[in-house]
Parts: structure tokens; C-alpha cells; sequence
């Protein structure tokens, strides 16, 4: 148990320090936007945004719902993380709880989430994110995986 709990400190204090970084350096920023690199099709840009509602801005006037709800999917994945038995599965959880965590901060912090990486492709916008946003991108990404795996091996173990 020490493990897994040194593993999810370790996951939130990584994600809670880059994007806190990635905010405060955003922030010194005086511009719009900077184009930062073009690889092919891809640019990126640094674009400073202030967002006070959900992924894309939806539900900005619910500012007080939509922070309970944050609040208690947190509690709920930490739930799930101390009842978890795979280590997939506990790294997934992390990056999404690390991730909320780290928007609920900027809610209570500033009063709204600081966006600023903003990916075109093929000149066209995909939104501006966050680190945080990629955590949890990243761990539902990981937990869809982990998923389809337990699902594949109980397929398997039913069939055998």
C-alpha cells in the first residue's frame, strides 16, 4: 500500500509542478499567442486563454456545479485507486486525479483554469489545453487500454 500511494504523490506532485510552471510561465508571457513549431501539417502555439467552464468552455456558468462535480469524481477515482490491484490501472487514475486536482487549484486559486498549448492541424484548432488537460487525456487514454486488456484476458479465460 506504501508503494502505491508513493507511486500516486509522486504522479500529482510531477503533474502539479509542471502545470503550475507551464501557467506561471504562460502568464509571464505578454503576448496573444507565439508560434512555437511547425512540424508538417502540425504548428503549435503558446495561446494564453482564461477558462471558466468545462473541456471547450461548456458549462462556464455553473462554475459552483461543475466544481462539485469535479470534487467528487476525484473522490470517486481515488476510490477506485485504493481498491485498484494493477499497476496500469493505478498510473491511469493518477494522471486523471492529478490532472482534476490541478484544475480544481486554478478554480480556487484564480477563479478559472489557465489554457495555453493550441495544436493546429492542417490550419485548423483543435482548442487550447492545459498540462492538467493532458494528464487526464493521457490517463483515460491508459485506463481505455487497461481496460481492453482485462477485457481481452477475461474473454480468453472464459473461452478456455
Amino acid at each position: 500500500m506504501k508503494k502505491r500511494l508513493i507511486l500516486f504523490a509522486a504522479i500529482l506532485g510531477i503533474v502539479f509542478a509542471v502545470d503550475l510552471c507551464s501557467k506561471y510561465w504562460t502568464a509571464a508571457l505578454t503576448m496573444d499567442s507565439m508560434h512555437v513549431f511547425s512540424w508538417g501539417a502540425i504548428d503549435l502555439f503558446l495561446t494564453p486563454t482564461l477558462n471558466r467552464g468545462a473541456a471547450w468552455g461548456m458549462f462556464a456558468s455553473f462554475t459552483t456545479q461543475l466544481l462539485i462535480f469535479r470534487i467528487a469524481v476525484m473522490s470517486y477515482l481515488a476510490y477506485i485507486f485504493l481498491k485498484s490491484d494493477s499497476r496500469m490501472q493505478e498510473v491511469a487514475l493518477a494522471l486523471i486525479f492529478s490532472g482534476a486536482f490541478c484544475n480544481v487549484f486554478d478554480i480556487l486559486y484564480r477563479g478559472h483554469v489557465v489554457d495555453m498549448i493550441h495544436f493546429l492541424f492542417w490550419s485548423r484548432s483543435y482548442g487550447v489545453f492545459n498540462i492538467a488537460d493532458a494528464a487526464i487525456f493521457s490517463g483515460a487514454a491508459l485506463l481505455f487500454i487497461y481496460l481492453s486488456i482485462k477485457k481481452r484476458h477475461a474473454k480468453h479465460a472464459s473461452d478456455s
